[in-house]
């Protein structure tokens, strides 16, 4: 017979169960590694599911994750031989992951580890992914014993602090009918933070034509980019100056 002592993780709107106890045949537990973790702009992170647990033979685990800042991309079984991950499935916020052990599992094992993407939050903030529940049996096949799986979560602290604008744009014609747009590179965010390979997005408003739309002409990581435009045919003799056209560059630590 087993106590079992519950902490409650608040999730939004979900409770999170987290068991202490000590385990036996009955009763395991699912820790989230490294607490915490960091999520930068468009780089992958991972979690590593750690399960603690006696005479364990299989497992049924769902998790929840913040979905609008962070994606799953893989999901990579742990490396014991004894160990079987069947397929992930994904449905909106929450992971379903199952498995068993051949022969029954007794101790401490990474049992898979999940890799996330960082989208592109909107500032600094933070979130969690936490074992939202989970049901496993001991035993055998003809003479089950289920199983208790408590856990606990883990802490996302994601960055999405914007690049600093480009800054010192310069616009040179190139041949007959392009130009030559040179920026310097941005290597801080808005935080001071450094920003190590951002892109750039190239908007171009043509005002003779379309005057206050800017229209995305190109991306790229490089501190130049060329543009095919003629500027005016003037006629004979005529020295006006006409504004024909706006350029207009934005970083991003995401590739577009």
């Amino acid at each position: 017979m087993v106590t079992i002592t519950c902490a409650v993780f608040v999730f939004g709107s979900v409770k999170l169960l987290a068991q202490f106890d000590p385990l036996d045949d009955t009763a395991a537990f699912i820790h989230l590694a490294p607490n915490p973790v960091s999520g930068f702009t468009c780089e992958e992170f991972a979690v590593n599911i750690q399960l603690t647990a006696t005479d364990a033979r299989v497992f049924e685990l769902r998790f929840v994750f913040d979905a609008a800042d962070y994606q799953l991309v893989a999901v990579t079984p742990g490396s014991l031989a004894a160990l079987h991950v069947l397929p992930h499935m994904v449905d909106a916020d929450t992971i379903w992951l199952d498995g068993y052990f051949h022969p029954n599992f007794t101790g401490l094992t990474t049992i898979a580890t999940l890799h996330f993407i960082a989208l592109a939050p909107l500032g600094d903030h933070s979130t969690l992914i936490g074992l939202l529940d989970g049901q496993g049996w001991s035993g055998t096949a003809d003479a089950p014993e289920p199983m208790l799986i408590g856990g606990d979560s883990t802490t996302v602290n994601l960055e999405g602090t914007p690049p600093l604008p480009p800054e010192t744009l310069v616009i040179k014609n190139f041949l007959d009918d392009s130009v030559r747009l040179t920026w310097h590179k941005v290597t801080l965010d808005e935080d001071s933070d450094p920003v190590v390979s951002p892109w750039y997005i190239v908007e171009f408003e043509d005002i003779l034509n379309n005057e206050g739309v800017y229209t995305p002409i190109g991306n790229t990581q490089d501190t130049f980019f060329y543009h095919d435009f003629i500027i005016y045919d003037f006629d004979p003799g005529d020295t006006s100056t006409v504004n024909a056209a706006t350029y207009r560059i934005r970083a991003t630590k995401c590739e577009p």
